[in-house]
């Protein structure tokens, strides 16, 4: 008797959870981010850059060139719970460390492209 009672309230319970995992799916976004050190790469030892959504930090991305070479192309995918974030880039040079923040807005399966270069001379 007391499962007839508790079972349409479990189901409806798991439908509102179901429901509201949708509406939230929407405004998700799955990406890559690309930057663009343009000119600067030659001058480019590493790289961190931390991925900031709605105040919250949530992805750290590190890369450092290797011994005698420059870094490379700088690719990572991100998946935010908005289509809104900001990145904080550190750049750690031959002989200097910049910050650049960058805003931005990704589309569900894009690639964005964050030019730097110019920030960093």
């Amino acid at each position: 008797m007391i499962r007839k009672r508790i079972a349409p309230l479990i189901f409806l319970f798991a439908m509102g959870l179901l429901v509201r995992e949708t509406c939230q799916r929407a405004d998700r976004a799955q990406a890559t981010v690309e930057i663009q050190l343009g000119g600067a790469e030659a001058m480019v030892r590493a790289v961190d850059v931390t991925l900031h959504v709605g105040g919250d930090e949530l992805s750290v991305f590190h890369r450092v060139a290797p011994p005698g070479l420059t870094i490379g192309p700088i690719q990572f995918p991100v998946s935010m719970p908005s289509r809104d974030g900001e990145l904080r880039i550190d750049v750690t040079l031959d002989k200097a460390t910049k910050r650049v923040v960058r805003k931005f807005h990704a589309e569900d399966g894009a690639t964005v492209q964050v030019a730097i270069g110019d920030d960093l001379y």
